[in-house]
């Protein structure tokens, strides 16, 4: 059974909320700790209690992003294909990107410059790699897909490299103005993309 969280989680959580509204309305470069502790109803201090810094904050603030992300990619159905997996995939990495979209911006920019935020970037999205080949191995074995049980090298890199397109893409689209047209037209075609992942495995 999972422990209630403490005061401390609770006023952790809350910078990191407070963090996040932030950047939604001020870019990165404009993300101070004094506001953030406004923001949250707590002292400058408090602030520096639970984050050494500013990019600690902000670390912290990406992590949990990417690990809401991963934590779907990582937890799908047991009677759901392949098929039907990398559409859902898809669609929470777009709702991710209306919610989490300023955080995900700070980490792709971040790792122009940083090379361990950089290592950090590369991780979490091979997280998402080894996820959807472990679904793919799942549905080899139960024979729903054809293909050796193991995913092989080329397909591997074909995954990977459908990832960071999906990623790249998204990151233009939500850092400038669009229409929801816009959104549904990149939608439409990485929709198409990543179905063809399933193709590239068999």
């Amino acid at each position: 059974m999972p422990r209630s969280p403490t005061k401390g989680d609770l006023r952790e959580q809350a910078l990191l909320d407070s963090a996040e509204k932030l950047l939604h309305e001020r870019p990165l470069g404009e993300l101070t700790m004094e506001v953030v502790a406004a923001e949250a109803g707590l002292s400058r201090s408090a602030v520096y209690f639970y984050f050494a810094s500013k990019t600690a904050l902000v670390e912290a603030l990406i992590e949990r992003a990417n690990d809401e992300v991963s934590a779907f990619f990582e937890t799908p159905a047991a009677d759901l294909a392949l098929n039907g997996y990398l559409v859902q995939t898809l669609a929470h990495v777009f709702r991710s990107w209306r919610l989490h979209g300023p955080v995900f911006q700070a980490a792709i920019e971040m790792s122009i410059s940083d090379s361990e935020a950089r290592a950090r970037w590369r991780t979490s999205t091979l997280r998402n790699v080894d996820a959807i080949i472990a679904l793919i191995e799942r549905e080899r074995r139960k024979g729903t897909e054809p293909g050796s049980p193991e995913v092989d090298e080329a397909s591997r890199v074909a995954i990977e490299s459908v990832c960071w397109m999906v990623e790249r893409s998204c990151y233009a689209l939500f850092t400038r103005e669009h229409s929801e047209e816009d959104e549904q037209l990149l939608h439409n075609v990485l929709t198409g993309m990543v179905l063809g992942l399933a193709s590239m495995s068999r």
